[in-house]
């Protein structure tokens, strides 16, 4: 149970940033891909059915993916992948200890902690789609990151113009 106590610590030292950047999203999967290698290389088996390679070329290929959306677009798959592999990374780091399967609950507890720490992100970006869905040459200001925004206006937006298309199409 130490050893597990002694992991959490670990990992909670490491948890700097919220999960919704693109360079928080390179941290994690190198955190991933650096934890992965150091548990293989104590003897640790991959459960992964990629394999160690196919798992770096997947996270380089999501990464790429991510950022060719649009900017309002990113923040959500940006949270995704961090959280994933942030955990992924917590659990790692855990079974070096050797603190066993509690290790699983560890990457879970993480994965959550961290998406949920860029949720007022995800809100503003989805904010700024909606200013944009209108104008879409709207500035969306980072200063307003600490506002509190609405993301009602997206889903009514989206609705009104599917309504609009259909009754054209009619």
């Amino acid at each position: 149970m130490a050893s597990f106590f002694r992991a959490l610590l670990l990992v909670m030292l490491t948890l700097t940033a919220h999960a919704e950047t693109a360079g928080n999203a390179m941290t994690a999967a190198a955190a991933d891909t650096a934890s992965t290698a150091a548990a293989l290389s104590s003897g640790l088996t991959e459960l992964n059915p990629l394999g160690f390679v196919g798992t770096v070329v997947m996270k380089v290929a999501t990464i790429a993916y991510i950022n060719q959306l649009p900017e309002e677009d990113r923040a959500h798959p940006y949270g995704l992948v961090s959280s994933f592999w942030g955990g992924a990374a917590a659990n790692n780091l855990c079974w070096l200890t050797g603190a066993g399967p509690l290790c699983f609950v560890l990457g879970i507890v993480t994965g959550g902690y961290l998406w949920n720490s860029g949720v007022e992100n995800r809100q503003f970006w989805a904010s700024c789609k909606s200013k944009r869905l209108n104008s879409p040459d709207t500035p969306c200001s980072s200063s307003e990151k600490n506002l509190n925004f609405d993301t009602e206006p997206v889903v009514s937006q989206q609705f009104s113009e599917e309504r609009e298309l259909l009754r054209l199409k009619l």
